[in-house]
């Protein structure tokens, strides 16, 4: 048993101690987290709106000021983190608050309700919980599951009434609403009225935990209940038009799902996982309850894996009928598969027709398939014993060479005005770098705004847009990522241009520079030279690099 503990200590070690030996130099996500979630929170900071209730707020530093209702939860751990330390440390902290919290909740679980009779798994268990690869800006929405279960599964047998009461409470104010919230609620409500019709039991502290559950999550999220409702603005979202998928991409989508999980969630190979899970479920089902109960959870995994790549087709069927549709995402149960996993697998060890040794000898197998496809921890290992990441798939660049916050210091110094006077958008490069470094952005990378601020952005890049119809999709279908896009490259990078791909350049840029003005846009960062900028209304002001810069910036000033 110590052994476990010991090996948890090192893995705080390695998910704490060494991003912050690295500092700066350290790597996190880029893809919805460096270019938007852990933006969104630094902004606030910046905005001075971290906490702000006042339903007239603005932040200014985004798309032209964009009301603060459209941003997360203002009542979230992870603001008073970010409120009290550098964000990056903030982050840092916040990640391993999220790892511990996935262990003790798995732990717990295992302990008191899935292994009574084989408890001295549970900490093998907790321990490969805590160290799958998942998004902890979104705070526990995953990780915190395992707790919040151990807490209903209590006040159902009325058993640690006060912790768990303290994990309810808390829980809604860690967690990603939009992404968890719902569907947690849904399934407790399910399995409730299971107890109910199949064991005839009402459990009135079960039930009264799950209303103040939901009341709290509302709490917690009204600002931005209250704008999706009740704002005279339509959101963005309600122009989505999203693909159906073909048979085949459905099927491949639902495989890589049921297999290793979507990427917002917790993405590794399970197989070893599934094959214990399958040893212990028997060809006669009516043998044993533990068997039951394991068939059930395998297929609401295969319920949940089904519903995302159906789910396109169903909106777009019944979008007329319910526009709820297109600006929600019910397809997101899929949060609950990393829960369902490990509860499976729990139950399963005690069932399996096979040894110990062999269940041993897989898990230790999904322990190494787990961290193999943690890409953040794999980076800052290999940076931290000096090898260099260069040539590995995963490779990406480091919290600075992403920010670059010498390079924008210089910038801001060279234009020598105050940031909130002016507005900047950016090409081949994300606006979120600006927006980390202080300056006020027309473009962004945001889930809602109003749609009529997309509509005339759209405009800007109109031309553009004609050039290329996957591009056109991409922004008219979906159009989160509001972006100055260029045709040129867009089939090279999309966005994430850097000066050590071919040093070409944009040479054809269509712009509408009237409107962008009209917009109040002054200035364009772009991470490649603009050759036809005077035909678009554009002066060349300075080209900005550095001896460790992953990019060099071209300066343009619109007249």
């Amino acid at each position: 048993m110590r052994i476990f503990y010991l090996l948890f200590g090192l893995i705080l070690v390695m998910f704490l101690a060494l991003p912050l030996a690295l500092g700066e130099n350290g790597f996190m996500i880029i893809l919805d987290n460096l270019d938007s979630e852990f933006v969104f929170l630094h902004v606030l900071k910046l905005s001075g709106l971290l906490f702000s209730t006042s339903p007239d707020a603005v932040v200014e530093n985004v798309m032209n000021g964009l009301p603060r209702s459209y941003f997360h939860s203002e009542f979230n751990v992870i603001r008073v983190l970010f409120y009290l330390f550098p964000s990056m440390i903030a982050y840092i902290i916040n990640g391993a608050m999220i790892r511990v919290i996935g262990f003790c909740g798995m732990f717990l679980l295992t302990r008191d309700h899935l292994l009574r009779h084989q408890s001295g798994y549970a900490p093998y268990l907790a321990f490969m919980f805590a160290c799958i690869p998942l998004y902890t800006i979104f705070g526990v929405t995953v990780s915190g599951l395992p707790f919040l279960l151990w807490a209903f599964l209590n006040l159902r047998t009325n058993e640690k009434q006060i912790p768990s009461w303290s994990v309810v409470i808390l829980f809604p104010f860690y967690a990603h609403f939009a992404l968890v919230g719902p569907f947690i609620v849904i399934m407790l409500i399910a399995f409730g009225l299971f107890v109910v019709f199949y064991k005839g039991k009402v459990h009135v502290s079960y039930w009264f935990g799950m209303g103040v559950l939901t009341v709290l999550f509302l709490v917690g999220q009204l600002s931005l209940i209250t704008s999706f409702f009740f704002s005279g603005a339509s959101s963005q979202r309600s122009s989505w038009n999203l693909p159906i998928h073909g048979l085949g991409e459905t099927l491949s989508e639902f495989g890589k799902i049921f297999i290793r999980g979507h990427y917002h969630v917790s993405t590794f190979i399970a197989i070893p996982l599934y094959i214990i899970i399958f040893s212990s479920i028997p060809l006669e089902f009516n043998k044993r309850i533990y068997d039951r109960r394991v068939s059930m959870l395998v297929l609401l995994i295969l319920v949940f894996a089904v519903i995302y790549p159906v789910y396109p087709y169903v909106r777009s069927l019944l979008k007329d009928g319910v526009p709820i549709l297109m600006s929600f995402q019910f397809s997101r149960f899929i949060f609950l598969i990393p829960l369902l996993w490990f509860v499976a697998l729990a139950i399963a060890i005690q069932e399996t027709r096979w040894r110990p040794i062999l269940c041993s000898v897989l898990l230790l197998i999904q322990f190494g398939l787990i961290i193999y496809s943690n890409n953040e921890l794999k980076m800052n290992v290999l940076h931290g014993v000096g090898i260099s990441t260069k040539g590995f798939y995963f490779d990406q660049p480091s919290f600075t060479q992403f920010f670059e916050p010498s390079l924008f210091a210089e910038i801001k110094s060279h234009i020598g005005r105050p940031q909130r006077d002016y507005r900047v958008v950016s090409v081949g490069l994300h606006p979120s770098v600006a927006q980390y470094n202080g300056f006020y952005t027309l473009d962004g990378y945001q889930n809602n705004f109003p749609l009529v601020y997309k509509n005339e952005f759209r405009k800007i890049i109109a031309g553009e847009l004609n050039k290329d119809e996957s591009m056109r999709v991409f922004f008219d279908d979906w159009g989160s990522r509001c972006y100055i896009f260029s045709a040129e490259i867009w089939r090279r990078c999309k966005v994430d241009y850097d000066k050590l791909q071919d040093h070409s350049a944009v040479s054809e840029l269509i712009l509408d520079t009237e409107q962008l003005k009209k917009m109040g846009g002054q200035y364009i960062f772009s991470a490649l030279p603009i050759l036809n900028y005077a035909e678009i209304g554009l002066k060349f002001e300075k080209g900005f690099s550095g001896m460790n810069s992953q990019r060099e910036i071209y300066l343009y000033k619109v007249f």
